[in-house]
């Protein structure tokens, strides 16, 4: 498969070469036999906690789980550990001959269920409406920036939370995202209240967040770990954010010149942003990580692809309801490099302005 010269779909981001021979070049055991698979998961979850700022709710009793899988498995293994199961899978057919999933309880019926993530500004971006409209129309979901791009805006959470009452709060990240790992690890913060539901729910799946309260007394984890993302992972975070996070906020600053960048270019170029108002009204839904454009009038996405492709240029799409409506520039991790935006971007530029 020939590699694009700018993938900037939001994410899988490039994992960069140093990592991809890590992946390669290092044989792993059995991370239940070897103490040193999890001194490198605690070493990482430590290293979160200070990224995040955790360490207030990891005195009261919560933990941050790094789980063996993409990152939606943090999502479901989340609401599956703290809303009563079972649920069954009901299936629809919309107007348009679309198929949607729903989860409908058993016991009380269907209901809505409140989600509020901390993610890489993915909802902020016109993403909300792809995953409302896409396959899940009966979650409900809210979300803040995350730490990986940007510093969490704790008091907009805490607000969030108070006013809306969710179901579940989880601040979500998969590895393939802002980290520039393969995807392969799902993190979840757990607070105190939560790790009191989950053992309330007592659900016991092989995504379930209970195994993950006690594992640390035996060293025996839930299932087989994923030793070289957990390696991998360690090694990045000291690489990118320092040993004590002492780069982190160079980190956000890139993240943001790059961000700002981008949606300087495209304003240029006459195309709209997602969240674009004469008011000014959404300017703070910028992320740090990923911008939205609005497909122009004159073209389809699918026609624009094409010809950006042929470039050597790869963005990402949407879905569901905003499928046709807009596109979306990655600039998270190893996207978050000017030389390789500029590149994109002068190509984007080229193919609009041939309209």
């Amino acid at each position: 498969m020939d590699q694009p010269k700018a993938n900037l779909v939001p994410g899988p981001t490039v994992v960069p070469q140093y990592l991809q021979e890590r992946y390669s070049n290092t044989f792993y055991g059995s991370g239940d036999l070897q103490k040193e698979c999890l001194d490198s998961y605690n070493d990482c979850c430590t290293q979160l906690e200070g990224l995040i700022g955790f360490q207030a709710a990891k005195a009261q009793g919560g933990e941050i789980v790094i789980m063996s899988g993409e990152g939606m498995v943090g999502l479901w293994g989340g609401l599956k550990s703290v809303i009563p199961w079972p649920f069954q899978y009901s299936k629809e057919t919309t107007a348009d001959g679309g198929v949607v999933t729903k989860l409908v309880e058993v016991e009380g019926g269907e209901r809505k269920f409140r989600v509020l993530t901390v993610g890489n500004g993915v909802y902020g971006c016109g993403m909300l409406d792809m995953v409302v409209g896409l396959r899940y129309p009966n979650l409900e979901v809210r979300a803040v920036d995350s730490a990986w791009d940007r510093p969490v805006d704790v008091e907009k959470a805490v607000e969030v939370i108070a006013d809306w009452k969710p179901d579940l709060v989880t601040s979500l990240l998969g590895s393939q995202k802002a980290f520039s790992l393969e995807p392969s690890l799902g993190i979840v913060t757990v607070s105190a209240k939560a790790w009191k539901q989950i053992e309330k729910v007592n659900y016991g799946g092989y995504d379930a967040l209970l195994p993950f309260k006690s594992f640390q007394k035996s060293g025996v984890f839930p299932y087989t770990p994923l030793w070289s993302a957990l390696d991998a992972m360690q090694f990045q975070l000291k690489t990118v954010y320092g040993a004590h996070n002492e780069l982190a906020p160079q980190v956000y600053k890139r993240h943001e010149e790059v961000a700002q960048y981008c949606r300087e270019r495209v304003k240029k170029m006459g195309l709209k942003l997602w969240w674009d108002s004469d008011d000014g009204k959404y300017a703070d839904l910028n992320s740090a990580s990923v911008t939205a454009i609005r497909v122009p009038e004159n073209t389809t996405w699918e026609e624009l692809d094409q010809k950006l492709r042929k470039e050597g240029v790869v963005f990402g799409g949407s879905y569901g309801q905003t499928a046709n409506a807009l596109f979306r520039i990655g600039h998270m991790g190893t996207q978050a490099d000017l030389k390789t935006v500029t590149y994109a971007l002068d190509v984007l530029e080229k193919i609009i302005s041939q309209k």
